[in-house]
């Protein structure tokens, strides 16, 4: 997702990126209850606080992440 690759270079002081693929990890997948790709999953301190599933912009993507980066 180049989206994510950008804003991960954009971030990488405040915010850790890591993706998988879920059919080559489908155990994560399963553990994480990942149904449709692509899936976000924002964390925080080991507990999930927010999830998407579809397709995102660069903007939204980028408002959640700045949204979200107020409450660290």
């Amino acid at each position: 997702m180049p989206i994510l690759d950008k804003l991960s270079r954009e971030y990488e002081s405040d915010v850790v990126f890591l993706k998988t693929k879920a059919n080559e990890n489908v155990v994560l997948a399963k553990e994480l209850g990942v149904v449709s790709v692509p899936t976000l999953i924002f964390i925080n301190k080991d507990k999930e606080i927010e999830r998407s599933r579809g397709l995102v912009t660069e903007h939204s993507l980028r408002q959640k992440i700045e949204e979200l980066l107020k409450y660290k």
